[in-house]
């Protein structure tokens, strides 16, 4: 395996903040020339206050046993000083998503093979980026680097944070934008439901209905722009379970009276599945 930490501010002046990029991947070393693999930038959780341990290396296991490259963001937050505010962790995911594909040679990575998956506030960090806003907004141009390479082909969504203007997670809302938390038009820019359009790729979601923490009612919002905007999409809602969950087995669970059921835990399983056929690697094609 190789296994690297990407220091992005020493590759990328324009951003303001500390940001890492921990790289996972398989050697290649062996491998035939025309040997390409598919590619994952993991965005934990944390509430954009941290980013969430269990959200990071699990999912990056479960990927990676899979055959895809992965890549961990760790991205600036509000408890940085000076606090990290939007657009900061954005542009952190584009410098992501830029070293991964001018890097693809290095990886055996597949350009066009590239997905982004985030957590709860991670989810909408990948979210709201995936949905449009790498498109939309001026990161490139921040960034000096190539749009293009800012492009996701797959985005996946753990009990994420999506809507800004409607049932949310106030504290996540809060931490990402600061002082500017009462502007109402920016949290309708930032609100996954007023992103999603024609860059959108194909996307991958996944709740609880009885999500103390991140209403579920984000997501089934987010569910309707999706179908509104014909994106493909999957969506799995499970009837039980909390938040924070990351892939809902007893390792990752808070005590055992807070370990999920243990069917949740095939979200794991479906997403990868999904993000294989989806970027065209299915496993046991038909």
């Amino acid at each position: 395996m190789v296994y690297e930490k990407i220091n992005l501010n020493e590759i990328y002046p324009a951003l303001t903040h500390e940001c890492r990029l921990d790289v996972y991947c398989c050697d290649t070393e062996n491998d035939a020339d025309t040997k390409k693999y598919p590619a994952m930038i993991i965005c934990p959780g944390g509430g954009y206050a941290m980013c969430s341990k269990c959200e990071s290396e699990p999912i990056m296991a479960s990927f990676m046993a899979a055959g895809v490259q992965c890549f961990i963001l760790q991205y600036s937050t509000c408890r940085d000083v000076p606090a990290a505010r939007y657009p900061a962790q954005h542009l952190q995911l584009s410098a992501a998503f830029d070293y991964v594909r001018t890097n693809a040679d290095k990886y055996r990575i597949d350009k066009n093979a590239i997905g982004v998956i985030g957590f709860s506030a991670g989810g909408h960090l990948a979210g709201s980026y995936a949905a449009g806003l790498w498109y939309t907004e001026n990161y490139a141009d921040i960034l000096g680097v190539k749009k293009e390479n800012l492009r996701p082909n797959a985005s996946a969504l753990g009990y994420p944070v999506l809507t800004f203007v409607g049932p949310t997670n106030l504290w996540s809302v809060n931490n990402l934008l600061g002082d500017r938390a009462d502007d109402a038009a920016l949290k309708e820019r930032l609100s996954y439901e007023n992103i999603v359009g024609e860059h959108t790729p194909p996307t991958y979601i996944w709740h609880t209905c009885t999500d103390d923490i991140v209403p579920v009612e984000g997501t089934i919002i987010a569910m309707n722009a999706l179908s509104k905007h014909k994106i493909p999409f999957m969506a799995s809602i499970f009837p039980e379970g909390g938040h924070g969950l990351s892939r809902a087995t007893r390792l990752l669970g808070d005590g055992v009276s807070k370990i999920p059921p243990a069917y949740i835990a095939g979200w794991m399983n479906e997403c990868v599945a999904w993000f294989l056929r989806t970027v065209g690697y299915e496993e046991n094609p038909a």
